[in-house]
């Protein structure tokens, strides 16, 4: 063997090591590289040096040095007699024989030493990569399932194993092996089932770690071949004096590595990366490289270079490279100068999609002087050298509030307090149980018994997981329709044929799962359909493509009953009547009826959602759906449909005021008489976005009547809101997207409530215990409706509630409440 060829006979273990990396998709990534200090062995006798070994030797005059150029495959048998020479540079090698992986010096005196046994004889493949090697063991039958098993040595000086690591895969499930010289980084693309993975190992690291994005499956550069590849070097990215960023370039796109502030490896397929520069985080967590890209179009992009499943690509803002700035979050940015606070951000929520450009605003601090600056309060003190405090979430998420209601003023300079630690309360503690009649409510929504085999050919179209969808079950004659949301299906056949959508209101109420309301009812015609549009409020007559031909507004109809040429629709409290054009109508009051035998049970209720009218003799009650009204004097009924609330967490209110009665759902208000007659409606839709199911703020649903002023104070998702129940308007008091709001607590015609600008932290609390409120705090806010003012109080340390009261002369006290495990 020639000189050249002797020193770079060892090869890659790169692709070993991508390999092991494919391990990640499977269960495990198997056990990581076990640290082995190479055997000691007793000194052989010399052995005389042969003649050919003797001119070897004395043509290898080079000194020792690492080979660099691309790496080269050797596959060989532990088990040989024959010495398998796996490396060579000058007098000393590296080789197999016997079973044993031997280091030599090749001089008379130095001994032989013997650095790795393999346990049985089998197949085995090395790669080089300069002074780091790997050695890929194919295994038969293993019990836990290995296929492989893998050997990182150090090659250079005194050659040792730096681990050992078994795998699900070997190197015969290698499709190819890739190396980069500076980084020193292993590469490899495997087979993970049907799909492709890529793997990179970092020798200082040893251990394979998956390269993030590159969908080998729709077009990204897939390698096959012995002869492993050489990745050209990278341009650096200089962000720190101790970090960098190495972007490797290939036809397909870019290669993106680095080691701080964590380890990452990913592909960005389409994109050149420009440039990178370190965001820090205010609270506390690791700062995110954002990268300038370019596409293929020549479009430039920002994304933060992560292991994201779906990046988010943003439109470039040059501010971004000016100065140092601060991520909030991951579309929102942040920078403090003297005299001014700068946001810079993209979108909110499932508002930020990819491509959407930056909003820029400021918030003028003139007139403060900033003193300190804890992850996201800011502490400032004003001209007057009083302490005033600003919480950036305030700032960003404050939904447009004037400034004055920002600014934070210490709660222990402001207002007395104490702290009390009590258990936390059952939810349902309020729940009551009344005896009330109301039919059994029924499974499907249908006007005949659904046969099973349409409810299994159904299924094949609609299958239920976490959304059930809206269902309504009609036959006519021996007909049937299934309407699921808005798509109308016939059963003919033994299955569901669609036949078109129908233009109807779908609302969503929103829990563990999530549940369709719409169209409660429909009648066939001869030529077309009248539709029942619940939630839109309206019955519709519709041709036979699914077009609307005539349409009557009727609050929430529910049941079309139609008999010869008279059309009659169940609506609030009263009838509907007019023909199948819809041209003409008229109300008849829903009468009461008489109670069925069985009719009447025990239900639980929350407190609002029952009321008795001692006046009238009317008990008014919410149940699943309905509101019904009782005569207490004839025991005679009449229920009609309401509807749902959208957050499942909240709860119907009913509420008497004057003389009315008021049935308040979490999106609109429903007016009645006290004789139950319907009298309007004031609808108040969910906000976007909006604060509900894991999301959900402590006092959603929280509710107050202010009878002074002739309002309500509904706490609905990230606002509160009054309900003027004179004027029948509304207005938003308060408001903020990503907090958590408490329940409403009045005290002297003052609203106060616990807010969480970083709605997180109830989570953090809840996962981690006391220790993860060492750096939290909790604001109080005060709304006084005359003034309409609001202020706010920042106190150090997690609450959950307040509790707020008269205190000494006359000011305000408030208990601070810290809950505690609940047995």
């Amino acid at each position: 063997m020639g000189m050249k060829s002797r020193k770079r006979a060892f090869l890659m273990g790169f692709g070993l090591f991508a390999v092991l990396l494919v391990a990640g998709l499977l269960p495990g990534y198997g056990g990581r590289f076990t640290a082995h200090a190479p055997e000691k062995q007793p000194v052989p006798e010399s052995v005389p040096v042969t003649s050919n070994e003797a001119a070897t030797a004395a043509k290898m005059t080079e000194s020792l040095a690492v080979p660099e150029e691309a790496p080269l495959t050797h596959s060989f048998q532990t088990d040989s007699a024959e010495k398998q020479v796996l490396w060579q540079d000058g007098k000393q090698a590296i080789f197999v024989q016997n079973g044993q992986l031997i280091n030599t010096a090749g001089t008379e005196s130095a001994a032989e030493q013997t650095i790795y046994t393999w346990p049985a004889p089998s197949s085995s493949q090395a790669w080089l990569n300069g002074e780091y090697a790997l050695i890929g063991t194919q295994l038969i039958a293993s019990k836990d399932g290995n296929r492989g098993s893998w050997l990182l040595i150090r090659i250079a000086d005194q050659p040792a194993i730096l681990g050992e690591q078994k795998m699900f895969f070997g190197p015969d499930d290698v499709l190819a092996m890739g190396s980069a010289k500076e980084p020193r980084l292993f590469f490899a693309q495997c087979r993970n089932a049907e799909s492709i993975s890529e793997y990179v190992l970092d020798p200082s690291r040893k251990q394979w770690e998956r390269v993030e994005g590159g969908d080998f499956l729709a077009g990204a550069v897939k390698r096959t071949g012995a002869v492993p590849y050489q990745l050209d070097a990278p341009k650096v990215i200089q962000l720190t004096d101790q970090s960098t960023v190495d972007v490797f370039t290939e036809a397909s796109g870019s290669i993106v590595y680095y080691t701080m502030p964590y380890f990452m490896v990913r592909r960005y397929d389409g994109f050149e990366v420009l440039d990178a520069k370190l965001i820090p985080y205010l609270d506390g967590q690791p700062p995110q490289i954002l990268g300038r890209l370019k596409d293929q179009s020549g479009h430039a992009w920002l994304s933060f270079l992560n292991s994201d499943p779906m990046p988010i690509l943003l439109q470039p803002d040059d501010r971004l490279w000016e100065g140092e700035w601060r991520a909030l979050d991951g579309k929102t940015f942040t920078r403090a100068s003297a005299n001014r606070l700068e946001v810079l951000q993209y979108g909110q929520g499932d508002d930020a999609k990819a491509g959407i450009p930056s909003s820029y605003r400021q918030f003028a601090t003139a007139g403060a002087k900033l003193v300190s600056a804890a992850q996201s309060l800011l502490t400032y003190e004003k001209d007057d050298g009083k302490k005033r405090l600003l919480d950036w979430r305030d700032v960003v998420y404050s939904a447009g509030a004037p400034q004055e209601q920002v600014w934070a003023s210490p709660l222990q300079e402001s207002m007395d307090f104490i702290v009390k630690q009590e258990p936390r309360p059952s939810w349902d503690t309020a729940i009551k149980s009344h005896k009330v009649v109301a039919p059994k409510a029924e499974e499907l929504n249908t006007n005949a018994s659904v046969p099973d085999d349409l409810l299994a050919a159904l299924d094949q179209v609609n299958r239920e997981g976490d959304y059930a969808a809206a269902k309504t079950f009609r036959k006519f004659g021996s007909d049937w329709y299934v309407l699921v949301d808005r798509q109308l299906y016939a059963y003919q056949d033994g299955q569901m044929n669609l036949l078109g959508e129908m233009p109807v209101t779908v609302v969503h109420e929103i829990g563990e799962g999530v549940s369709g309301h719409g169209a409660r009812d429909f009648i066939r015609l001869e030529e077309g359909w009248i539709v029942a549009d619940t939630e839109g409020s309206r019955v519709v007559k519709l041709d036979d493509r699914l077009q609307v031909m005539a349409e009557l507004e009727v609050p929430q109809p529910y049941m079309l009953d139609l008999r010869e040429n008279r059309l009659q629709i169940a609506s609030y409290a009263k009838t509907v009547v007019t023909d199948p054009t819809l041209k003409k109508s008229r109300s008849v009051t829903q009468s009461f009826q008489s109670a069925a035998k069985g009719d009447q049970a025990a239900h639980d209720f929350w407190p609002d959602e029952w009321y008795r009218d001692l006046k009238r003799g009317l008990t008014w009650y919410y149940l699943d759906g309905f509101l019904y009204q009782f005569e207490e004097r004839s025991g005679r009924y009449r229920a009609f449909y309401l509807g749902v609330n959208i957050n499942a967490r909240a709860h119907v209110h009913i509420i008497p005021y004057n003389g009315e009665v008021n049935v308040l759902l979490d999106h609109r208000l429903e007016r009645f008489d006290r004789g139950g007659k319907w009298l309007g409606t004031l609808p108040f839709p969910r906000g976007n976005p909006d604060s509900i199911y894991d999301r959900t703020p402590q006092g959603e649903n929280s509710l107050v009547m202010d009878e002074a002023s002739d309002s309500l104070y509904l706490v609905q998702g990230y606002r509160i809101l009054r309900i003027d129940l004179k004027e029948q308007t509304l207005q938003m008091v308060f408001g903020q997207n990503d907090a958590d709001i408490g329940k409403l607590m009045p005290y002297k015609g003052r609203l106060y409530a616990v807010l969480h600008s970083n709605q997180a932290d109830i989570d953090r609390h809840l996962q981690e215990g006391d220790a993860a409120t060492t750096s939290m705090n909790t604001e109080i806010v005060e709304i006084d409706p005359a003034k309409k003012s609001v202020h706010r109080y920042i106190v150090e340390g997690y609450y959950d509630a307040i509790r707020v009261g008269r205190g000494s002369e006359s000011a305000v006290h408030m208990d601070l409440i810290q809950y505690t495990a609940s047995n």
